[in-house]
């Protein structure tokens, strides 16, 4: 995908630009050396040398004249496929620079050699920073490194590689140090004895992050055509929200009326969270209506947001937070009959801008967990209401018996 500079080179004809001059000089020698003659040696002998010397004066000006029109057709010619090579760069350059996908080249020993602009939005890097830069250091996060070079001493000593020609999902490294998936496809070619890898670059978040949801919506239904109580169905929602989303740690909280305070019932956390201290800081912790994020949901009865709870007011487990590496959170409440019977909270090790739709769908998940809650209470009350009524109709039955006893006897 590089365009290589071109110099224009002096027009060919040019080196035909003393022709004039020489057929002048060439032209006043031949006369006067006639005329020398003439005036030496006589007409005769004079003829003998000086038509031979005319004769080749004239073959050498149509000579010079036929290569004179030859060297302009070349000249032309040659102007022309400059001109075309020029336009198919410049071209395949705005093709390249308008594209939608990030497009950037490397050489055999990985250094970057063309970037576009697409890839300075995708990534951060502007193409004067990655120019001469191993693409390693720019947009591979460290745990693959060894991998992308291994792949491209396995094709340079095969022929043959895992992600040749062919589409696939991974990690790539912002700028900023941030992660996010991307669809890589990678194509190689050779020209003359140097190889150059051209990967196109697309970026999926958005598709992912739908994809992710929508896996996380249906564990929700699964779950909850599952499970027989709140109690059971919340933990496995917790995990199965968390696995999906990609968010490290969920704590459920519940409500404890006579103290008037919420109390941990249920921690998650993905197996590579060493989250041990806040897990423990949490289980003790309790928290009053406005205390804290689960109280402040338990307060207002909304979902709420905290991009960092390292820098976030008004969180009392900051400290041990830190530790654990833990940044972004969010929060939703269960009601149940119009009370908060508990609350959700979720965090990520990366620090998270607000996200609107997210909250959106975490408060429907709420609401169904409050549906769900309504539903087994009825479903319970109904069950004790029956058990009472199968209790009294037995009660009767052996008030009948016995008043029939009493009859018979008297």
């Amino acid at each position: 995908m590089t365009v290589p500079e071109t110099t224009s080179s002096p027009p060919a004809p040019r080196r035909y630009g003393w022709l004039p001059f020489l057929l002048i000089v060439t032209t006043v020698v031949v006369l006067g050396i006639g005329f020398f003659l003439f005036d030496l040696v006589g007409r005769s002998i004079a003829a003998v040398l000086w038509f031979p010397l005319l004769a080749l004066l004239v073959w050498s000006a149509i000579r010079l004249r036929v290569e004179y029109r030859q060297a302009l057709q070349e000249s032309a010619w040659a102007r022309a496929a400059e001109a075309a090579l020029l336009q198919s760069q410049e071209r395949n350059r705005a093709i390249v620079e308008t594209a939608l996908d990030g497009v950037i080249t490397i050489d055999a020993s990985g250094i970057v050699t063309d970037w576009n602009s697409q890839a300075t939005v995708l990534f951060g890097w502007a193409r004067e920073e990655v120019m001469g830069k191993l693409l390693i250091e720019t947009i591979v996060p460290d745990r693959d490194r060894e991998t992308h070079l291994q792949e491209i001493r396995e094709y340079l000593r095969t022929g043959a590689g895992s992600v040749r020609n062919r589409r696939i999902e991974v990690a790539a490294r912002h700028k900023d140090g941030r992660e996010f998936p991307v669809e890589l496809s990678v194509s190689p070619a050779r020209i003359g004895e140097v190889y150059v890898f051209s990967a196109f670059i697309r970026d999926i978040t958005d598709r992912r992050r739908t994809e992710r949801r929508l896996a996380s919506q249906y564990a929700v239904t699964r779950v909850l055509a599952e499970a027989a109580v709140l109690d059971d169905a919340v933990p496995r929602i917790i995990q199965a929200i968390g696995e999906s989303l990609e968010w490290e740690l969920g704590v459920f909280w519940k409500a404890d009326r006579q103290a008037g305070a919420l109390r941990c019932v249920d921690v998650w956390h993905a197996p590579a969270c060493a989250a041990e201290e806040f897990v423990l800081a949490t289980r003790e912790q309790s928290f009053k209506p406005g205390v804290g994020l689960p109280g402040r949901i338990w307060e207002t009865g909304q979902p709420a947001w905290i991009p960092d709870v390292a820098s976030a007011g008004n969180f009392p487990r900051s400290e041990p937070a830190a530790k654990a590496g833990l940044h972004g959170a969010f929060a939703f409440p269960i009601r149940v009959s119009g009370e908060v019977e508990g609350v959700i909270e979720f965090f990520s090790r990366y620090a998270q801008h607000q996200d609107e739709e997210l909250l959106s769908m975490m408060a429907d998940v709420g609401l169904k967990l409050g549906q769900f809650g309504e539903r087994t209470r009825a479903e319970e009350a109904l069950r004790r209401t029956e058990a009472q009524l199968r209790q009294a109709q037995k009660m009767e039955a052996v008030g009948r018996l016995a008043g029939g006893g009493c009859a018979r006897l008297q």
